[in-house]
C-alpha cells in the first residue's frame, strides 16, 4: 500500500514538473542567452535605429549607430527586424550566439500607409489628390519655418516668404481660391492649427499635402484653400537612442543692382530738372556753393551684411510596447543680411508619448515653444515706399549715412540743397524699436480601444494657447525732408489666443472575399478664445526710459482691449470602398455649425465623392514594361 502511494505521489510530482517546464518561456532544453548582430543595408553600411524584437517574448532592443544589437534569446526562437524603408526580416535561432544580417529596401511603396483626415490608408488605394513630401530632402534646406520647407517639394504648392528672419511664410495650394485669406489648414499630430511657425523642421516625421476637395472634405469649411497634414517623430520600442543634428552658417546678398554714384546721379538729376524748367538744386551744381563733393554713398554696401544662421537639436527616445517616447529640444537663431535689428531666436521642446496594452492605444504630446523677433523699422506717421529694400535702391548717394547734426545722428535729405524725398532706410532700422515675443503650448492626449475585432473608438482632446507681446516705439528723429519726426510714439499688445478642440471618431473594417469596406464616424467640437490689451502713448516730451510708466502726462496715453469667442460643432463620416485592389471608391461627408453665423444660417454642409481605377491590376491589360503602377482617379 506504501508502494503504491509512493509511486502516486511520485508520478503526480512528475506531471507538475512537467507542466511547469512547459510554462517557463525557454523550458530547461532551449535556455535564453544573450545573442549578439550587426545589421547592415544593400551597400553593406551599418544601419543605426533597426528594431529588434523576439516574437515569442517580445522583448525589443535597437541597433546602436554601427549597426550592432544585443538582445536575450533562446534557440528556436524567432528574432523579427524591422526599419522604415527596408523590408522585415525574420530569423529562427539555432544555437549560434552571434549574426549578420542584410536588409534589402522596399522596392514599392505603394504599401506604405499615408497620413490622410482622420486616418491614414496605402498609398496605392488614395482616390483623393494627396501629396507625398520627401521630408529628407525638405530638411536639405536652412529655415526656420516648417512651412518654407515646402517650397519645391510639392506639385501645386507655392511658397512666398519675404527672406527676413522669422518672417511669416505664405502658402498657396493650386492658386487662390477666395477673396480672403488663402493659406491652408495645417494638422500636426492630429491638431488643427492655422499656422505651424511656431515648431521645429527638425522635429518632423513626414508631410502629406491634401490638394482637392475629396481629401480635405472631412476637415470642413477650414480645408477650403487644402490642407497640410505633419506628423512629428514618435519613440520607438528599444534601448535608449540619443540624436543630434545641427547646422551653423553664413547668408549674405551677393548680387548687386547697378546703380550711379555722386555724379551720375549729379548729372542725371539736373539733367530731368533743366529739362522740367526748373532750376538746377544747389547740391547738384557744380557753380553753387553748396554743390556736393564730399558724400557719395553706396547704400548697397552700406546696408547689406553677412547675417548668421545655425539650428541645433537634441532628441532622446525609448520605451517598449507598452509605453514608449520621443524627446526633443531645438536652439533656432538667425539674423538678416541688412545691418539693423534683424533677428530670430526660437527655444523649442517637443515630446511625444504613445504605447499600447492588449486592446487599448493611447498617447501624448507636449510642445512648448518661445521666441523673439526682432523686426526692421516701419513708421506710423510716414509712408516707406515700396518698403525698405526699395527705399535703399532709390536713396541719393548725396545723402550721408550718419550726420551729427541731425535728431538722431543719421544722415538726411534738404528740401533746398538736395530737393529729394529720399530715405535713410540704415537710420530708420536703428532708431525705431520693433520687437515681437511669443510663447506657445500645444498638448493633446489621445485614447484608442478595441472593442471588437475592427471596430475601434478614438477620442482626441488638444489644447492650443498663444501668448505674444508686441512692442513698438518710435522716437523723436530727424531724418531730413518729410522724415522729421517731432514727437515719439509708443504701442503695446499682450494678448493671448486659446483653442481647445474634443473630437470623438468611430471606424470599423470589413472585409469579404474581395470587398474591403471601412467606415469612419465622428464628433469634434472647438472653441477659440482671443483676447489683447493695448496700450498707446504719443508725445512731444523727452523720456528718460522707454516704458509707459515714463510718461508723466496721463492725456498722452490711452487704454483699449478686445476680445472674441467662437465655437465649431461638427459632425463627420467617410467610407472606402475597394473591390479587388482594382476599384476604389471614397465618400466623405461633414457637418460644420458656427457660433459665427446666425440661427438661421448656422450650419454647413461639405460633402465629396472620388472614384478610382488601378488599370495595372486588371488581368486582361498588359502594360509595357515601363509602366509598372497606372491609376485613372476622378
Amino acid at each position: 500500500m506504501k508502494r503504491q502511494l509512493h509511486k502516486m505521489l511520485l508520478q503526480t510530482s512528475c506531471i507538475l514538473v512537467m507542466a511547469i517546464l512547459q510554462l517557463l518561456p525557454g523550458r530547461l532544453s532551449a535556455q535564453s542567452h544573450r545573442v549578439s548582430g550587426t545589421v547592415t543595408g544593400k551597400a553593406n553600411e551599418p544601419l543605426a535605429g533597426v528594431t529588434i524584437t523576439v516574437k515569442e517574448t517580445k522583448v525589443a532592443t535597437a541597433t546602436d549607430i554601427s549597426g550592432k544589437f544585443s538582445i536575450e534569446a533562446a534557440p528556436g526562437q524567432t528574432v523579427v527586424m524591422s526599419s522604415v524603408g527596408f523590408e522585415t526580416k525574420e530569423i529562427k535561432l539555432g544555437n549560434q550566439t552571434n549574426t549578420a544580417v542584410a536588409l534589402a529596401p522596399v522596392s514599392s511603396t505603394l504599401d506604405d500607409l499615408v497620413v490622410v483626415a482622420y486616418g491614414t490608408v496605402k498609398k496605392k488605394d488614395l482616390t483623393g489628390s494627396v501629396s507625398i513630401v520627401n521630408v529628407d530632402n525638405a530638411k536639405k534646406t536652412a529655415s526656420y519655418d516648417v512651412a518654407k520647407l515646402l517650397q519645391g517639394q510639392a506639385a501645386g504648392v507655392t511658397v512666398q516668404g519675404s527672406g527676413e528672419p522669422g518672417g511669416y511664410v505664405q502658402i498657396k495650394i493650386r492658386g487662390i481660391s477666395t477673396f480672403g485669406n488663402n493659406s491652408p489648414l495645417f494638422v500636426i499630430d492630429g491638431v488643427a492649427l492655422d499656422a505651424p511657425y511656431d515648431f521645429a523642421p527638425g522635429d518632423i516625421e513626414s508631410i502629406q499635402v491634401l490638394k482637392d476637395a475629396s481629401s480635405a472634405a472631412l476637415y470642413g469649411s477650414r480645408a477650403a484653400t487644402g490642407v497640410i497634414i505633419i506628423t512629428t517623430k514618435k519613440g520607438k520600442a528599444g534601448q535608449l537612442r540619443i540624436n543630434y543634428n545641427g547646422y551653423y552658417g553664413s547668408q549674405k546678398i551677393p548680387q548687386r543692382v547697378s546703380l550711379t554714384d555722386r555724379i551720375g546721379y549729379q548729372k542725371i538729376t539736373s539733367a530731368a530738372e533743366v529739362n522740367a524748367g526748373l532750376g538746377i538744386a544747389p547740391g547738384n551744381d557744380p557753380s553753387k556753393a553748396a554743390y556736393i563733393t564730399n558724400v557719395n554713398t553706396n547704400w548697397q554696401d552700406e546696408l547689406y551684411k553677412t547675417g548668421i544662421i545655425q539650428d541645433h537639436n537634441l532628441s532622446m527616445s525609448g520605451g517598449s510596447e507598452v509605453a514608449n517616447f520621443n524627446i526633443g529640444l531645438g536652439l533656432f537663431n538667425q539674423t538678416g543680411t541688412l545691418k539693423g535689428p534683424l533677428k530670430y531666436n526660437r527655444y523649442t521642446f517637443n515630446t511625444n508619448f504613445q504605447g499600447k496594452k492588449g486592446r487599448f492605444t493611447y498617447g501624448a504630446k507636449v510642445a512648448y515653444t518661445q521666441s523673439d523677433k526682432h523686426n526692421f523699422g516701419t513708421t506710423y506717421g510716414h509712408a516707406i515706399f515700396g518698403g525698405s529694400l526699395t527705399s535703399m535702391l532709390t536713396a541719393i548717394p548725396t545723402m550721408p549715412v550718419f550726420d551729427p547734426n541731425r535728431l538722431g545722428g543719421y544722415g538726411g535729405s534738404d528740401n533746398v540743397t538736395q530737393r529729394a524725398i529720399t530715405l535713410n532706410v540704415i537710420g530708420l532700422g536703428n532708431l525705431i524699436t520693433d520687437n515681437n515675443n511669443r510663447n506657445r503650448f500645444l498638448g493633446n492626449v489621445w485614447g484608442e480601444f478595441e472593442i471588437i475585432k475592427n471596430l475601434k473608438y478614438k477620442i482626441n482632446v488638444s489644447y492650443d494657447r498663444a501668448e505674444y507681446k508686441n512692442f513698438h516705439y518710435e522716437p523723436k528723429f530727424d531724418l531730413g525732408f518729410y522724415y522729421l519726426n517731432t514727437v515719439y510714439y509708443m504701442n503695446q499688445a499682450n494678448g493671448t489666443d486659446k483653442t481647445g478642440q474634443v473630437e470623438n471618431l468611430l471606424t470599423y473594417k470589413f472585409e469579404y472575399g474581395k470587398h474591403k469596406i471601412d467606415f469612419l464616424a465622428g464628433t469634434t467640437y472647438l472653441q477659440r478664445n482671443w483676447e489683447d490689451l493695448v496700450g498707446t502713448a504719443s508725445g512731444s516730451q523727452d523720456l528718460q526710459f522707454i516704458n509707459f510708466s515714463a510718461i508723466t502726462n496721463p492725456s498722452d496715453k490711452a487704454v483699449y482691449s478686445d476680445f472674441s469667442t467662437n465655437t465649431v460643432s461638427s459632425y463627420l463620416g467617410r467610407i472606402n470602398y475597394n473591390y479587388g485592389d482594382r476599384y476604389l471608391l471614397t465618400g466623405n461627408f461633414r457637418r460644420d455649425g458656427s457660433s459665427r453665423f446666425g440661427p438661421a444660417n448656422k450650419y454647413g454642409n461639405f460633402a465629396s465623392a472620388a472614384a478610382a481605377w488601378n488599370v495595372s491590376n486588371e488581368k486582361f491589360i498588359k502594360l509595357p514594361n515601363q509602366i509598372s503602377t497606372l491609376k485613372l482617379r476622378g
